[in-house]
């Protein structure tokens, strides 16, 4: 599949999971699923996982956030 963002065909359909950094402090969303880029990095989501990854950022900033 050809990568929208930087035209190279890469995107692999998978399961990973993915490293999230905010302020210094490292977390790993698991199991996150979608087409990722091996070239660029980029990675495309259905809408209910691009939500569950964005709720689980949100709350690992806020959990950062309350310890400062």
């Amino acid at each position: 599949m050809i990568c929208p963002f930087c035209d190279q065909p890469a995107m692999k359909h998978a399961v990973r999971d993915m490293p999230f950094e905010y302020k210094g402090q490292t977390t790993v969303i698991p199991k996150v699923e979608g087409d990722f880029c091996d070239a660029c990095g980029e990675m495309i989501m259905a809408d209910a996982e691009s939500l569950r990854v964005g709720t689980a950022m949100r709350d690992f900033r806020n959990q950062v956030d309350a310890c400062a």
